[in-house]
């Protein structure tokens, strides 16, 4: 679900598909739902780990375990120098958003 759907008419969608998917187990008729295992933990309320994230964004990873070895001295001293880039991110809906602590 896109973060920003939140009018009347985007809410009904979601409700549509849990009635759907509620009359399926209703009738205990399958539902195939290709998920990552990373949402159905959640869905469920199981812990995730770092395996979960790598099966639906390896890069996102990658970046933050390359920013968890930064030494401090250098992020302290050297940060601005390098990093030039915004702390922006595109939702899925193509809404910009910046990126806050």
């Amino acid at each position: 679900p896109s973060p920003s759907c939140r009018a009347p008419h985007d809410i009904s969608k979601f409700r549509f598909v849990g009635r759907l998917m509620a009359g399926c187990i209703t009738i205990n008729e399958p539902m195939n739902l290709n998920l990552p295992s990373l949402v159905w933990k959640m869905l469920v309320g199981t812990p995730t780990d770092k395996a979960d994230l790598i099966a639906v964004d390896q890069m996102c990873v990658k970046c933050m375990d390359d920013l968890c070895s930064i030494d401090k001295k250098w992020l302290e001293e050297e940060f601005h120098d390098v990093i030039t880039e915004t702390f922006k991110t595109v939702l899925s809906d193509g809404t910009e958003v910046d990126l806050v602590p």
